[in-house]
């Protein structure tokens, strides 16, 4: 399950632009020490997706709603954009390079 957390919340954040490496990523999630010359978005971004997969696995039992889903994002974007945190977008977003 650690490394689930770990390997999962590396690989989402590396695909969003985070530049912490894996271990960085354990490190952060393990011990809550700061990776020298890291932003402290990136460290957050760390925190709050781990606190959301930990606040998932506590669901195992829970039926799925939209409170628990806008919850679940306000977790991704604590101390991040707190304005739109648990909120649906308001604007189209697009992602670079794709045609679709």
């Amino acid at each position: 399950k650690e490394n689930y957390i770990i390997k999962n919340t590396y690989n989402s954040n590396a695909i969003e632009g985070n530049t912490l490496t894996e271990m960085e990523t354990r490190v952060i999630i393990e011990t809550g020490i700061t990776v020298a010359k890291k932003t402290l978005r990136e460290h957050l971004e760390v925190k709050n997706h781990a606190e959301a997969l930990f606040f998932i696995e506590d669901l195992k039992k829970v039926t799925l709603s939209e409170y628990i889903i806008k919850s679940i994002h306000a977790i991704i974007l604590d101390g991040i954009d707190r304005a739109n945190a648990g909120k649906y977008r308001s604007v189209d977003v697009r992602i670079g390079g794709a045609t679709h």
